[in-house]
């Protein structure tokens, strides 16, 4: 037994001194007070016993991966159903999904069932991470059992260490086998290639294939998308080999895919292992990317005379992947919009910029900062300058009205951000609108279906700020977006407005935009009233409307921007605003006055005769540097750079190359200063990346996982950094990135000499990391990528259905047969339980009886309370019985036995009669007979004899 508060058994002593002062009315009633009161303070101290128990808890790790069998997620759903349905009533099973990730399915609870909620890409099988949440979930107090269903496979870590846990624990896990025949598979085994190779140095491509069976493949290396080999390959059954020369003449980093395509006559049960992706690098310096709108950009030619690599491109000829750009050490991009570089190549950059040391430097022009668009873009992010709109920079009022689609199109949810749907985007959008705005202008907002809702009448800025949980509040409604329905709204409204400005946002869907109707007309009065319009469509040019909506925009004299994706929208809807305020660039010449920050970028001569025709408005960063300003009233920065993390980023506010270039590019320094722009910017990445002798720096994709390894000279007397190396990697997945994908860890030793950082991969994403050592120059290795996904590899066979058999035996689980019996076989265990409750119930019944014996005595009535324990014969009880009455005589015979004189007794046999009825209740005043008469024995013999 055991007491949880056994602080509460002092209460015996006043119980005990309680029953000494206050006695019972019957030995029975004091038995059942002193056991009630037992039981009470037995309660108080919280009695537990120890006792052996099955119930318990089964956790259920289901493999939701690529490589189980097809359709076998409602075959998985009936297994659980099965266990679910056996359950006794006082256990309790949990259910873990994993592929790429280990999700719960269902809590550790008495819930049901009912099916998978949880959608899962199925890329990799982290067995790892599902068995280290299902022990988690196992209280360590009850019995439990894991059961696998899976086939086999897993990607990552190895688990071999969580089963030995289990053990540990002594928790068991069964499985249950579920895999696809892999007999007649025709897939790639291996790819060996270098990662590092010369410029002008040929390697060597080697390519392993194995086949079931005798047969001919087609099949298609590429290089950076371009085909290098095409042709058919002959292969035996088993493993072939087969080699493939290139060459590089420039450093670059170059992507590569093998394909082949099996004969059609076998079924191939993996198609999915029939491509396979690389990264090969040759080392060297690497050139520069100028993105530009012309190719014969004068800048471009300015760069290469400096003696700078510098490739020319326009955006659509630029892969904005993190593969495509890493090629790069610097990226320029010369008056581009932020549109043709797209939201994706952004963000590429920027986490290029600060994770691997990528330089980056833009210039000025109409069609860059925030007239371009980059204003709420992912580059504001990393530039030494601010976009905004400030008042006192403003000159003319302005009038807006946005007109906001909210069909059920906009009730969707976002790919980036599955909380929000495409309306909560557009309705942000609207807001940041309303805060660029000054607190003269003016703005209104209409949400449209098939009639315009009036949501924010033509009111100032600061009014509509105000009123800003109007517009947060719109929601989707259903049918289309009546186009002219809400641009005649819009028209009116602004019909009332003095502003010298006057312009209509429309938002509309481009697949889902209906009712031009007369819009044509009705443009053409809104532009000789002064009005403008320009459209935002969510979508592509490609979609079944867009036509119409760049109609409307140039029929209304403003812009037409697309927003393949929602995210997208509140840079768009800035951008439009900053062109129609059309004050965020100057194009008035202007002098320059340079400052003591010139000296970072290099020593100029002729400082005080440059003039710049224009430039674009923008306002220093707080811990940026500024080399060269504007004179004029606005002292705008016009040359400033700063520190993005492991990169540089520098900012020339004006145009480098075309109308407001002249003044420019007739300065004597112009070439100097710009070229020094650039070389400061890629300064930390230009030259090769090779490091010390003592240092060597390894990559190798092991099982879905890029294992980084920094191996150190053994020789070496001192390390070579004081604390940890780090390494940064960035991720893209499918051309996609986001801030959420990149991640920073410190290497960790694997022994004296060698460090290693782990970086598990998914699908077809690619993983560029850099290694920061000390105070050394940053190191970024190759791109890495899964030559597809690890669910797929038959190169390890280890991880097989075989192997396990065997880890689940060391833990004593068993192929799990019948699904139901694993109840029957949870381990019994010792528990200690908690009574209390019993306790307090037997002690409520007992004072019941308590109750009832001393108000009515029908429980032990005329009997001594001991004799109830006690079980004799009823011979010997006779006979007790009789030696009692002859005492009981011998006792009258003794004494004298007064009879009252007022007694009157007519018969001496009536008077014998009445004397021995008295003698047998004790009665001693109806006693009239001495106690020597000895007729007295026969009158009580009478008696006796009568009542038997």
């Amino acid at each position: 037994m055991i007491f949880y508060d056994i602080i509460w058994l002092i209460l015996f002593f006043p119980a005990v001194v309680f029953l000494l002062l206050f006695k019972a009315p019957s030995r029975a009633v004091k038995y059942l007070r002193f056991t009630i009161i037992t039981l009470l303070i037995f309660a108080l101290a919280n009695l537990a016993i120890r006792l052996p128990d099955k119930t318990g808890a089964v956790v259920i790790i289901t493999d939701r991966s690529k490589s189980m069998p097809k359709k076998s997620e409602k075959q998985l759903a009936n297994m659980i159903k099965i266990v679910g349905k056996n359950k006794p009533n006082n256990s309790q099973y949990s259910v873990i999904s994993f592929a790429e990730k280990a999700e719960n399915e269902k809590p550790l609870d008495n819930s049901i069932f009912t099916n998978f909620k949880i959608v899962m890409s199925g890329n990799q099988s982290r067995l790892d991470l599902s068995l280290r949440q299902a022990l988690s979930a196992i209280p360590d107090d009850r019995p439990g059992r894991i059961l696998l269903l899976s086939d086999g496979r897993w990607t990552g870590d190895n688990p071999s260490s969580l089963f030995a846990e289990c053990f540990n624990r002594g928790i068991a896990v069964d499985y249950r086998v579920i895999e696809r025949s892999q007999s007649k598979d025709t897939f790639i085994s291996n790819i060996e290639v270098p990662q590092d190779v010369q410029v002008n140095e040929f390697y060597t491509i080697r390519v392993e294939i194995n086949s079931p069976v005798e047969q001919t493949v087609d099949y298609m290396l590429t290089k950076n998308n371009f085909k290098l080999y095409a042709n058919k390959l002959k292969l035996k059954q088993g493993n072939n080999i087969f080699y493939f020369k290139d060459i590089s003449q420039s450093p670059k980093i170059m992507k590569y895919q093998f394909k082949i395509i099996p004969s059609e006559n076998i079924k191939d049960v993996f198609p999915e292992n029939n491509t396979a992706k690389f990264f090969v690098r040759a080392v060297g310096a690497k050139p520069l990317l100028l993105i530009t709108m012309s190719k014969k950009s004068g800048f471009g030619k300015l760069l290469n005379r400096s003696g700078l690599n510098v490739q020319v491109k326009l955006p659509s000829e630029i892969d904005f992947s993190i593969g495509g750009l890493a090629t790069y050490s610097g990226i320029i991009i010369e008056n581009v919009p932020a549109n043709l570089i797209t939201q994706t190549g952004m963000e590429t950059i920027v986490q290029l910029v600060k994770n691997s040391g990528m330089g980056l430097m833009m210039t000025g022009g109409k069609n860059s900062y925030a007239l371009g668009g980059y204003y709420n873009s992912p580059l504001q992010e990393v530039m030494p300058v601010s976009m905004e709109l400030k008042q006192e920079h403003r000159k003319l009022k302005m009038a807006i009205v946005i007109v906001l689609d909210r069909s059920g199109s906009m009730g969707m949810h976002t790919r980036v951000d599955p909380t929000l749907t495409k309306m909560d985007v557009a309705n942000e959008a609207t807001v940041e609108v309303i805060k660029l705005l000054g607190p003269n202008d003016q703005c209104g907002v209409f949400a449209v279906d098939s009639e315009p809702h009036k949501v924010l009448d033509l009111m100032s800025s600061s009014q509509a700020l105000a009123m800003k949980w109007k517009v947060l509040d719109i929601a989707s409604g259903g049918g289309g977006i009546f186009v002219y329905n809400g641009l005649v709204a819009a028209t009116e409204m602004l019909a009332k407005s003095n502003a010298s400005t006057r312009h209509i946002i429309l938002f509309a869907d481009a697949n889902d935009a209906e009712q031009p109707e007369d819009y044509v007309n009705l443009l053409q009065k809104a532009q000789q009233a002064g009005i403008t319009a320009s459209v935002i469509g969510l979508g592509s040019e490609q979609d079944r409307d867009a036509e119409f909506l760049k109609d409307v925009a140039k029929r209304g004299n403003g812009r037409c921007f697309f927003a393949s994706q929602a995210n997208e929208l509140p840079r768009l809807f800035a951008q439009d605003t900053f062109v129609v305020a059309r004050n965020t660039f100057n194009e008035e010449k202007t002098k320059v006055k340079f400052s003591g920050e010139l000296k970072t970028l290099g020593n100029f001569r002729n400082l005080n005769k440059l003039v710049i025709d224009g430039y674009n408005l923008n306002y220093l960063r707080p811990k940026a540097y500024c080399a060269a300003i504007s004179t004029d009233e606005f002292k705008s920065p016009l040359v400033s750079f700063w520190q993005a993390n492991l990169g540089r980023v520098i900012c020339y506010s004006g145009e480098v190359d075309g109308e407001f270039a002249k003044s420019f590019s007739n300065w004597s320094e112009t070439s100097k200063l710009l070229s020094s722009m650039v070389k400061w910017a890629v300064g930390l990445n230009q030259g090769s990346q090779n490091l010390s002798d003592d240092l060597l720096v390894t990559q190798e994709l092991k099982n879905g996982v890029n294992v980084i390894k920094l191996h150190l000279n053994p020789d070496r007397k001192l390390d070579p950094f004081a604390k940890m190396p780090e390494v940064s990697t960035i991720k893209s997945i499918k051309k996609f990135v986001t801030k959420d994908e990149k991640s920073s860890k410190s290497m960790t030793w694997v022994d004296a000499d060698t460090l290693v950082a782990k970086i598990p991969l998914e699908g077809d994403e690619v993983s560029l990391s850099t290694i920061k050592i000390g105070n050394l120059k940053p190191f970024t290795s190759v791109p890495a990528t899964l030559p597809f996904s690890p669910e797929f590899s038959m190169k390890n066979n280890s991880n097989s259905a075989q192997n396990i058999k065997k880890l689940a035996k060391m833990t004593g689980g068993i192929e799990r047969v019948s699904l139901d019996s694993i109840w029957d076989d949870l381990p019994s265990k010792i528990q200690v339980r908690s009574i209390r409750s019993y306790l307090i119930t037997l002690a409520i019944i007992l004072f019941l009886l308590e109750i009832l014996e001393r108000r009515t005595g029908v429980l032990f009535r005329n009997r001594d309370f001991k004799s109830l324990f006690k079980k004799e014969p009823k011979e010997k009880q006779k006979t007790e019985n009789s030696n009692s009455t002859i005492q009981s005589f011998e006792k009258i015979k003794k004494q004298k036995i007064v009879i009252p004189k007022t007694s009157k007794v007519t018969s001496e046999n009536n008077k014998v009669e009445v004397q021995a009825k008295a003698v047998n209740q004790k009665d001693e005043s109806k006693m009239v007979v001495n106690k020597d008469n000895n007729s007295l024995f026969d009158a009580f013999a009478k008696v006796k004899k009568k009542d038997d």
